[in-house]
C-alpha cells in the first residue's frame, strides 16, 4: 500500500508571500500564474515526482531566465554567418599537417 503524498507550502516563506501579494494586486496575470506553476512543479522534481509536460517547465524556466538577464523572450535568434564552411575545411586541413609531422620517438 502506498503512502498519500501531501504537498506542504510554508506561508512565511518570502516567495510565498511576494507571490501572494502580487496575486492580490492582479489575480489575472499570466506572470503569477507562471510562477505558481514554476514553484509547484520545482518542488515537485525536488521531491522526484515527474510531471506530464516538462516542455511547459523548461519555457517557464527561460522566460524568468530571460527576463532576470534583461532579453526580450521573443527576440529573434541571430542568424548563423555563411563563411563558418571555409573555416572548418581550414581546421580539417591544419589536423591534417599536424598528423604529418614527423614525431620525436624516444
Amino acid at each position: 500500500m502506498k503512502g498519500k503524498k501531501t504537498l506542504e507550502i510554508n506561508p512565511r516563506h518570502p516567495m510565498v508571500k511576494m507571490l501572494k501579494d502580487k496575486a492580490t494586486e492582479d489575480p489575472e496575470s499570466d506572470e503569477v500564474k507562471d510562477l505558481a506553476k514554476m514553484l509547484f512543479e520545482t518542488a515537485m522534481l525536488e521531491s522526484g515526482f515527474t510531471f506530464e509536460e516538462p516542455q511547459g517547465f523548461a519555457s517557464r524556466i527561460f522566460q524568468l531566465a530571460s527576463k532576470s538577464m534583461g532579453v526580450d523572450p521573443s527576440e529573434q535568434v541571430e542568424a548563423e554567418p555563411e563563411d563558418d564552411e571555409p573555416e572548418e575545411e581550414e581546421a580539417a586541413d591544419e589536423e591534417e599537417a599536424a598528423d604529418e609531422q614527423p614525431k620525436d620517438e624516444l
